[in-house]
């Protein structure tokens, strides 16, 4: 199917005797959950001939995997502008602008960063794999898969070495330490189906920070922040947490009239390996205009 991926590779000695799923799985490392889908839409390939999973295969021989999507996510295709800031035919890198959101919601279908990849990429159906996602008021770059083994492997090399995501934040505040790691358990806060907050029972939770500098006219700090785990709104909750809340953001904050429909936090820069090719890959989005003029409005000559 168009836009979905094909894998065609020999067999080595070392698969030698499999079933062809056994060995896709040592090859490629797909889930049972993709072995079952290629099963229903037989997807497997030997010799260029269709086989049952459980075929023997010999080393020598050709084994591919035809990956059709199981499903319609129902994405809207929507005209409008997306800076791509890098794209292969694994994957794709965007930069979303604030206030956007990353997913379609039954209540609003449209104006989302899914609507507007579903656009680029022009076909139907058409199946959005952000590996992250952004909050709304928050902007910079999402990594999305063009299909599901990508999807699966930068998953799986999300919060490692492997796969870097730095964000750039102005807080209130002066913060003292010039750099540091929250460790803070987040969870949901009682009585609300939208805050979290940090309490003992929660998912263990790390953000490192460094102060990239001190706003001493505006009591504020710009710093540089890399996530250790991917919790909903980790960093909003840690800043406001050490008692230094993201400038503008009204949910765990208060409001900033420079900033009237987002906050101070944007998602600058993502360095990952390519789940195929092995190369490297580092991109960075340019701040946008709201942010850079706070920074501007904190003072001179800081960026």
């Amino acid at each position: 199917m168009e836009g979905e991926k094909s894998f065609f590779l020999p067999v080595p000695a070392a698969c030698d005797g499999l079933r062809a799923d056994e060995a896709l799985q040592a090859l490629l490392g797909m889930s049972n959950r993709q072995i079952r889908t290629l099963k229903r839409t037989k997807g497997i390939f030997l010799d260029g001939a269709p086989v049952y999973a459980n075929c023997v295969v010999r080393a020598g021989q050709v084994l591919g995997a035809v990956c059709e999507s199981p499903y319609d996510q129902g994405i809207v295709p929507q005209a409008g502008p997306l800076r791509v800031l890098y794209a292969d035919e694994d994957l794709l890198l965007v930069d979303k602008p604030a206030p956007m959101a990353t997913l379609p919601t039954r209540g609003k279908p449209l104006g989302t960063l899914a609507n507007l990849v579903a656009a680029y990429e022009g076909r139907t159906p058409f199946l959005f794999r952000p590996v992250n996602r952004l909050d709304r008021g928050t902007s910079g770059i999402v990594v999305a898969a063009r299909h599901a083994l990508a999807q699966k492997r930068l998953m799986e090399s999300l919060h490692t070495p492997a796969f870097l995501r730095e964000y750039l934040a102005v807080c209130e505040g002066i913060v003292q330490e010039d750099g540091g790691r929250i460790c803070a358990p987040i969870g949901r806060e009682a009585g609300s189906g939208l805050r979290r907050c940090v309490r003992p029972d929660g998912s263990p939770s790390q953000t490192e920070f460094r102060v990239l500098f001190r706003f001493k006219e505006t009591r504020r700090t710009l710093l540089s922040l890399r996530l250790q785990t991917g919790r909903t709104h980790q960093i909003r909750v840690h800043l406001a947490h050490i008692g230094h809340p993201v400038t503008g953001d009204a949910l765990y904050g208060a409001p900033c009239p420079l900033l009237p429909d987002r906050f101070a936090l944007h998602a600058w820069r993502a360095a990952l390996i390519q789940p195929f090719t092995g190369a490297r890959i580092d991109v960075r989005a340019p701040l946008p205009e709201g942010f850079a003029a706070l920074a501007h409005q904190c003072g001179e000559g800081v960026l």
